[in-house]
């Protein structure tokens, strides 16, 4: 009978989860969403930046970029996009690039100038240590429209030769604000670039403190390594033709800027005439699709602020009913006495309700996503189902305390 009640309550449970999870994660799909339907239409959606890309993806038995770069003309064919694009006069090509920097050698820096996790810091390959550095790639004529020369605090912008690659392998690099502990100007340390090439890196200044720009999002320079982005001059006979390979694709990834509509279709279009002459597999992101042009969520911001809210009390009120019900499960167990075979089993018990919440979450996210595939908010509801993941494993954490607080409470320990 005692079995039959608690099989009856994990259903009860059951049900609950999927309440709790679907009154969490649908409200405050709606409200980002909502709150990005304001943000665009508050945009001038006529002025942006196209962004240069390639479509070697390897997708519908396609070519992917590794299968282009084994190609003996692949270096020549992306030299002359290349020349074509930041020489053109219907438009200005911005070289810009956020390639990380591999730091060679033991790092005790700040943990926030890497871009990495914890694991990633100090990681041996070939007897040598590498950490992986925030860093920016910017062309002369990026660096002269974010006006970079007045964001130096102190020595100097790059000049024009320290964009050439020369035969020492030494690059100038200003560094953001957080460095000034760690380097003075003339210092100078070891990097990898592109996973391929190693450099000396020459410290010739630092930025201000709080320095930024924006392309298509901000850009704080504070935890940046600033490098020129790099010209190989073509009479130079690289040994490393990998290193050239990848420099050429990353420099054909630069921003072009439009004002109106028709400029929009006027440069795709020549970027797209370019491509096709050189008989290169190149295209770009252009604007950003406003999806709820067609398909507007119809309620107010404060609405849908409210009944986010709400959600949350709701939610809350529902696992304290998820706690008492777990109570009752355990007022039913005939929990040892003995602290060993106690623990033993609330860790099975614990091990089992987590094992139950991660299916359950999963099953109401799949549900979820298959009924709103071609909803205008899908895409907020996918990131908003992996952002309130943490959220659930509070949850979980909070009531499983509660359940410990409450056996220790009402079985005495040895």
């Amino acid at each position: 009978m005692k079995e039959n009640k608690s099989i009856y309550i994990k259903l009860l449970e059951s049900i609950i989860y999927i309440m709790i999870f679907t009154i969490i994660i649908l409200p405050n799909t709606i409200y980002q969403s909502k709150s990005l339907q304001e943000q665009l239409i508050k945009q001038d959606t006529e002025k942006g930046f196209i962004r240069l890309k390639d479509n070697y993806n390897g997708e519908d038995n396609g070519m992917s970029i590794m299968d282009f770069f084994k190609k003996p003309d692949a270096v020549i064919k992306m030299r002359k996009l290349y020349n074509n694009i930041s020489s053109n006069n219907n438009f200005t090509y911005y070289e810009i690039s956020r390639q990380n920097l591999q730091f060679i050698g033991k790092y005790t820096g700040y943990r926030n100038l890497v871009n990495g996790s914890e694991e990633s810091i100090n990681t041996e390959t070939d007897g040598n240590l590498y950490t992986p550095l925030k860093s920016l790639q910017l062309g002369k004529k990026a660096s002269t429209y974010l006006n970079m020369e007045d964001k130096i605090n102190q020595g100097k912008y790059f000049l024009e030769k320290d964009y050439y690659l020369n035969s020492n392998n030494e690059i100038p690099v200003i560094l953001g604000d957080l460095y000034s502990g760690m380097y003075k100007i003339g210092d100078s340390f070891e990097v990898l670039y592109l996973g391929v090439k190693k450099f000396k890196c020459n410290v010739i200044g630092f930025f201000k403190k709080d320095s930024s720009f924006y392309i298509d999002h901000k850009e704080n320079l504070d935890d940046k390594i600033i490098m020129p982005a790099l010209i190989i001059d073509p009479r130079l006979s690289l040994k490393n033709k990998k290193f050239e390979q990848i420099l050429y694709s990353i420099k054909n990834t630069g921003y072009i800027p439009y004002n109106t509509n028709d400029e929009y279709n006027h440069i795709t279009m020549l970027i797209n005439k370019i491509a096709n002459e050189i008989d290169i597999d190149w295209g770009y992101i252009g604007k950003y699709n406003n999806v709820f042009e067609e398909n507007p969520i119809k309620i107010s911001l404060k609405t849908a602020k409210f009944i986010k809210i709400l959600s949350w009390l709701i939610a809350l009120v529902l696992t304290i009913i998820i706690y008492k019900l777990e109570k009752q499960i355990y007022k039913r167990t005939n929990f040892s006495q003995n602290k060993k075979n106690r623990v033993l089993l609330q860790t099975k018990k614990s091990i089992f309700m987590a094992l139950h919440l991660s299916l359950l979450y999963a099953i109401t996210c799949f549900v979820m996503s298959i009924c709103l595939k071609n909803n205008a908010i899908y895409l907020t509801l996918i990131r908003m189902q992996k952002q309130m993941v943490i959220f659930v494993l509070f949850g979980f954490i909070a009531v499983t305390f509660m359940l410990n607080l409450y056996l220790k409470k009402n079985i005495r320990t040895e």
